[in-house]
């Protein structure tokens, strides 16, 4: 996704004439991640030049699996995802349990952030590529609350 990102600034600052119906403004195609589009779709989405981005976008998401990071993650990891379903075979301690707890929290508060922000774009601008983004973020704060309930659970009980 960044290297559609950079080539797609690229491709809009060396041929402008291809891209007549949005506004270029140079400094919105600075490159550093692929999120430095977002902004720019949001300004561009009403025109067939935004549109087609956010289809490129949100296909590439998907053809990729993007959008199935955190259930990877999740999988490659699920004694600390599905502690009580795992905490049988496991020795850990209290300071364990807080310790993974913790962890969890500080990502879901995170998680809780990037869907709030994503949220508010889509609202503004009700792209393909945010509405992926906003359901990978529901689904992956809806595990994650899952897994720091159940630790908070396994805590109290030691």
């Amino acid at each position: 996704m960044n290297d559609y990102v950079q080539a797609k600034f690229t491709d809009i600052i060396n041929h402008p004439e291809k891209y007549t119906d949005i506004q270029i403004i140079h400094e919105n195609l600075g490159f550093s991640t692929w999120e430095d589009i977002f902004p720019n779709i949001m300004r561009w989405f009403l025109t067939n030049t935004g549109k087609n981005i956010d289809n490129e976008l949100s296909n590439l998401i998907l053809t990729k699996g993007y959008h199935m990071l955190w259930f990877e993650e999740i999988h490659k990891h699920k004694e600390q995802f599905f502690p009580f379903y795992y905490h049988p075979f496991t020795k850990w301690k209290k300071e364990d349990l807080e310790f993974l707890r913790n962890t969890l929290q500080g990502t879901y508060d995170r998680m809780q952030a990037s869907e709030d922000a994503t949220f508010q774009n889509f609202t503004l601008c009700p792209c393909k590529t945010f509405h992926i983004l906003l359901d990978m973020y529901r689904s992956f704060s809806d595990l994650l609350r899952s897994s720091i309930n159940q630790y908070d659970a396994l805590i109290q009980m030691k």
